[in-house]
């Protein structure tokens, strides 16, 4: 007696096959608008955690070190002192971890804080770090 071999049924070995097909098409219609949400929203992400050196004089060329501190999220970045004067900067270089500007040189002694305005965008944001401007040197 020899074995018989069982034909496969057709019906059977083609609906893994279509329920495959049915998963990936239903997870990639899915990801489209999920993908499309996530690409429209605003970047956000600059922050600046450290100022060097902490004391400073006008004209003096200050790093400030942290994240996303690039031409793509910093447009121009200002100083603000304890009245509301703003002074905007001199940007001498940006590398994403670190940001290097020049202290305006007509800007007062005494406390600022920094805030950056992003490209296309008309509102500054406050990053609410500080350190102080000296006297002028000589």
């Amino acid at each position: 007696m020899s074995p018989t071999k069982a034909k496969p049924n057709a019906a059977r070995t083609s609906t893994p096959r279509i329920n495959r097909i049915f998963l990936a098409l239903v997870l990639v219609l899915t990801a489209i608008p999920a993908w499309k949400l996530f690409a429209t929203l605003p970047v956000q992400g600059v922050f600046i955690d450290q100022v060097i050196p902490a004391e400073a004089h006008p004209g003096d060329i200050v790093i400030v070190t942290g994240y996303a501190l690039d031409v793509k999220h910093i447009e121009d970045l200002y100083l603000i002192c304890e009245d509301g004067s703003l002074f905007r900067t001199e940007i001498i270089s940006e590398s994403g971890r670190d940001l290097r500007f020049r202290v305006p040189t007509k800007i007062w002694a005494g406390p600022v804080h920094i805030a950056i305005k992003p490209p296309r965008q008309p509102q500054l944001i406050d990053q609410m770090v500080y350190f102080r401007v000296l006297e002028p040197a000589g």
